[in-house]
């Protein structure tokens, strides 16, 4: 399945620190998108590239609504009886 996502994206440099979303470009025709820590002064990027647009982690959380997995029960093996709280 596909899914086009069109997020909030800013530009420029970050108020904060921390971690952030982020499209790189490398030249003209390469870029990626990334998980990038800004440190205040720089991003802190794996391989030399232009940050282009940027978002916190917590807006694109927020902006992708992402549902939390819903996991099966468990089930429970064994005599309940022979467990004791230490």
């Amino acid at each position: 399945m596909n899914v086009e996502l069109i997020l909030q994206w800013n530009q420029g440099q970050p108020e904060l620190q921390g971690m952030y979303y982020a499209a790189v470009k490398y030249g003209e025709a390469a870029g990626i998108f990334e998980f990038v820590t800004w440190d205040g002064n720089q991003w802190n990027l794996d391989n030399p590239g232009e940050v282009i647009a940027f978002i916190d982690l917590g807006s694109l959380k927020n902006q992708l609504n992402v549902q939390w997995p819903n996991t099966p029960p468990q089930p429970i093996s064994g005599d309940l009886n022979q467990w004791e709280e230490v």
